[in-house]
């Protein structure tokens, strides 16, 4: 069990128990041959698919380096070598309209009004 997880601390409070890794295992065999049977081919860890055309382009993207912008709250983009956490969807939308390069980051972003780097909150 990964710990810091919020299982985890189910776990070790009583609250749940352990999942019982022969089980996890067999219940994972069972799906693929399910998925099999159906005509589904697997790709990565826990996706299937028919075809190539028909996996997930957003994971894919992960695996192979490409770039993605983020939306939203906790999310990240990867741009080129940087990487980086949304500040927020209002801001990221505004950047856009205002033709950013690459999307605002904690660390870093447009400020709306004068277009010059400014802290985001």
């Amino acid at each position: 069990m990964e710990q810091g997880t919020k299982l985890a601390a189910q776990i070790r409070r009583g609250q749940v128990r352990e999942p019982d890794e022969d089980l996890h295992a067999e219940m994972y065999e069972l799906a693929d041959a399910r998925f099999k049977a159906a005509g589904l081919n697997w790709y990565e860890i826990s996706n299937w698919s028919r075809t190539p055309e028909a996996r997930s382009r957003h994971n894919l993207a992960y695996w192979t380096g490409e770039d993605w912008w983020a939306a939203g709250p906790g999310a990240h983009s990867h741009i080129g070598e940087s990487a980086g956490g949304t500040s927020s969807t209002r801001v990221l939308m505004l950047s856009v309209l205002l033709g950013a390069s690459h999307p605002p980051t904690r660390e870093k972003c447009f400020s709306l009004r004068r277009n010059a780097p400014s802290e985001c909150s």
